[in-house]
């Protein structure tokens, strides 16, 4: 199922809102290459571009989260880094056995221990990701912004 975008998620920040209507958009294009069989090159391309867009998004938002002097900066860097650490994982699986075969996950290391084919694990984090780190995470930005604006 394609996640949305609502204005109820945006953290009041153009550019980072733009940011994650696109993360969500190859998110969706990543779902739906999955479910019309895509080729697995194919489906990989766009594996690897939401990697590295979601590289380049930390980054911006750390940039603009020390322009607004957010205080908890350094807690959401930790949670930037294990997610891309828990991204990079599950698409290093991926690319070595494609998306068919089985994934062996550890349950005590992971919340996914249903999950045994890559690409669900892979959904799994992305939509945990999005309502998880967006809506509780960076919702705690808003306020700065809010303050910024007003000054």
């Amino acid at each position: 199922m394609a996640i949305v975008w609502r204005n109820e998620i945006s953290v009041g920040n153009e550019e980072i809102d733009n940011q994650h209507k696109y993360l969500i958009d190859l998110i969706n294009i990543i779902e739906s290459a999955v479910n019309c069989d895509l080729f697995e090159d194919a489906l990989s391309i766009y594996i690897d571009q939401l990697v590295s867009y979601t590289k380049v998004h930390f980054r911006q938002e750390i940039e603009i989260q020390k322009e607004i002097s957010f205080p908890f900066i350094e807690h959401h860097q930790k949670a930037h880094q294990n997610l891309a650490n828990q991204l990079e994982e599950i698409v290093s699986e991926f690319k070595k056995i494609g998306t068919s075969k089985t994934l062996k996950i550890d349950p005590s290391k992971s919340k996914t221990e249903g999950f045994k084919k890559p690409v669900d694990h892979l959904f799994l984090l992305l939509r945990d990701w999005i309502i998880h780190h967006i809506l509780e995470e960076d919702m705690k930005m808003k306020d700065y912004f809010k303050e910024k604006d007003a000054k």
